[in-house]
């Protein structure tokens, strides 16, 4: 700051204060309702899908020339290879950990249904770790 410059300090009940408080509402709202809408539109992880789908989808995705649709038709490719089926997951910032989670869970009641050696035991081992750190389960 300059010498003679004065800074102007908001006192509360002022304009600018009440203004600046409207403001941080009005956007608080309108992110409220975004996620609201984003709830009831999108489910967390949807159906099985076949894998074939998310090739087709990307046979038919006109990126603009771009070419990057063909990276991701690559890729998609390759998942083929190795997996029959795929979920979408709501991309919400928590995604990753949301995947991850039902693919774990998902890979242990397939496991528990046929009965496999070590399923009951790693479960009983997810349990104590959900206790431990979040205390429930």
């Amino acid at each position: 700051m300059s010498e003679g410059e004065e800074t102007k300090e908001m006192e509360p009940g002022s304009p600018d204060v009440d203004e600046e408080y409207a403001r941080r509402d009005q956007t608080t709202a309108q992110i409220n309702a975004i996620e609201l809408e984003i709830r009831e539109n999108q489910p967390l992880t949807s159906d099985l899908y076949p894998i074939s789908h998310l090739v087709d989808s990307y046979l038919t995705d006109d990126d603009g020339g771009g070419g990057q649709a063909n990276y991701f038709l690559q890729g998609a490719c390759h998942l083929s290879q190795k997996y029959t089926a795929y979920r979408r997951v709501r991309g919400d910032g928590n995604c990753y950990y949301r995947a991850f989670l039902y693919a774990l869970y998902e890979g242990l009641l397939k496991r528990l249904k046929a009965n496999e050696a070590g399923a009951v035991d790693e479960l009983e081992r997810l349990k104590i770790l959900g206790r431990f750190y979040f205390g429930f389960v």
